[in-house]
């Protein structure tokens, strides 16, 4: 008999179940496209784009020491981190979209609603979050079986190695809200707001897309970057062409919920 389903799975499924119906159902009614919220052009702030480079330094250079200092018998399986290390990342990621908040806000250049951070027409957002992730879906998963051949079970995302090892409950729910909520929140906040949006006001608009593209991709290490870049790419256009913050959020969330919900089912199963 087969085990019942984790509630974290349910609870995923339910919340992309949602999203896609919304899309379903403004479909069928002839809403599904909107025009986007009026925004103001973005002036360039150079102490916002100086907070979004520390901060993207600070993931890469992890990256990079792993990658050239280790050898790279060790570096070819990637770390496990521990239950507190989660932990930290949570708060690191709060903490982070709290100074980038802050920094807008005390510069005054620019308001948050410039960037997108509001909740109007949050749900039109939501259906285009929603858009983006099913256009990048297939290009992830054909770059990932093309590549398949050189990829272990070793070089999954790190979080994914946990989940299918661990047989904690907790370490399950800190992996769930590490990757489905924290990390969609902070990453589009660093990637997308604070960075391609400063870039968008200095650089041609393939380059201020481009560039964070393949950032956010490569920060997640060698194995992954090339599969991600479709999903970065596709956040990127969200981005610029519906200046939302909700919209990417919900693209970014539905993307790792899907394989979180693939992890926990593998879990379940096995």
């Amino acid at each position: 008999m087969s085990a019942a389903p984790d509630p974290l799975t349910i609870i995923l499924l339910t919340c992309v179940f949602l999203v896609l119906s919304e899309i379903l159902r403004a479909l069928s009614a002839g809403t599904l496209l909107c025009p986007p919220q009026p925004r103001r052009r973005i002036e360039f702030d150079g102490a916002l784009f100086g907070a979004a480079t520390f901060f993207i330094l600070f993931n890469v250079i992890p990256v990079l020491v792993q990658r050239f200092l280790l050898r790279s018998e060790s570096a070819a399986e990637k770390p496990v981190p521990t239950s507190l290390q989660i932990e930290l990342n949570v708060v690191f990621n709060f903490l982070m979209i709290a100074a980038l908040v802050a920094f807008i806000v005390a510069r005054r250049k620019n308001r948050l609603a410039d960037y997108g951070i509001d909740v109007h027409g949050w749900l039109a957002e939501m259906r285009y979050g929603g858009l983006a992730f099913l256009a990048c879906l297939p290009f992830v998963i054909a770059i990932t079986v093309l590549i398949s051949r050189w990829r272990s079970p070793d070089t999954q995302n790190s979080l994914l190695i946990l989940l299918r090892q661990t047989g904690s409950e907790r370490t399950v729910r800190e992996v769930v809200l590490a990757a489905a909520v924290s990390a969609p929140l902070a990453e589009e906040m660093l990637f997308r707001v604070a960075f391609q949006g400063s870039l968008e006001a200095r650089l041609p608009l393939a380059w201020a897309i481009g560039i964070p593209a393949v950032v956010f991709a490569g920060v997640h290490g060698p194995y992954d970057a090339l599969p991600l870049l479709p999903l970065a790419v596709a956040l990127g256009c969200v981005y610029h062409f519906r200046r939302s913050y909700v919209a990417v959020v919900t693209t970014h969330a539905l993307f790792n919920a899907t394989f979180l919900i693939l992890a926990l089912a593998q879990k379940g199963g096995g």
